[in-house]
C-alpha cells in the first residue's frame, strides 16, 4: 500500500514539477521521499484525513444508529477543515499530496458499501477507532519531533481534536458491542 501511494505521489509530483526538493527538481528515488519527515507526515496525514471524510460520508447514509450518524457528521466537518489546512501547508512546502483513497482503502470502502444497519455501524466504528489510534500516534510523533515548525504547530493544535474523536469512537464502539 505504501509503495503504491508513494509511486502515485511521485508521478503526480513529476507531473506538477513539485517535489519535496522544490519546484523543478525531481526526486530520483522513493528513498528520497521516505527520508523527508515533512513529506512523510503530510502524505500520511492527508491520506488518513481524506479516508475519514469518505468513510464518514458513507456512514451518514448507511448507519443505523443516531450516535453513529452524529459521529460521522462530526468527522466530515472536522476532517474536511483539517484537510484544507493540511493542503495549505503542503502547498507552502511545495509538496504534492495525492487526493482520494489508496488501493487498500478503496477495497475497504467497497466492502463497507455492502453493509447496512448494525453491521455497518460496528464495522465503521471499529475502523474509526483503529484509524484514530494511528492518527493520534502520527500527530503526536510529528508534534514532538517534526522538522518544520509550522507543521509541528498544526500537528499539536490538531491533536486534541483527534484524541477527542478517538475517545468518542471508543465509547460508541463499546456500546455497539453490548
Amino acid at each position: 500500500m505504501t509503495r503504491f501511494f508513494l509511486l502515485a505521489f511521485l508521478l503526480l509530483a513529476a507531473t506538477l514539477g513539485t517535489t519535496p526538493a522544490g519546484r523543478g527538481q525531481v526526486v530520483k528515488d522513493v528513498k528520497d521521499l521516505k527520508s523527508d519527515p515533512n513529506s512523510n507526515f503530510l502524505i500520511s496525514a492527508a491520506s488518513s484525513g481524506q479516508a475519514e471524510v469518505k468513510f464518514s460520508e458513507l456512514a451518514e447514509k448507511n448507519a443505523a444508529g443516531a450516535d453513529v450518524k452524529d459521529f460521522a457528521a462530526r468527522m466530515v466537518k472536522d476532517h474536511t477543515d483539517a484537510n484544507k489546512k493540511l493542503l495549505e501547508h503542503a502547498r507552502g512546502l511545495k509538496i504534492a499530496v495525492v487526493t482520494g483513497l489508496d488501493r487498500d482503502r478503496r477495497t475497504a470502502y467497497t466492502n463497507m458499501e455492502r453493509l447496512k444497519g448494525a453491521d455497518f455501524d460496528r464495522e465503521y466504528m471499529r475502523m474509526m477507532v483503529n484509524d484514530h489510534e494511528k492518527a493520534v500516534q502520527l500527530f503526536e510523533n510529528y508534534s514532538k519531533s517534526g522538522t518544520n515548525d509550522e507543521l509541528k504547530q498544526f500537528a499539536g493544535n490538531t491533536l486534541p481534536t483527534l484524541k477527542h474523536h478517538l475517545e468518542a469512537a471508543r465509547n460508541i464502539s463499546d456500546k455497539l458491542k453490548k
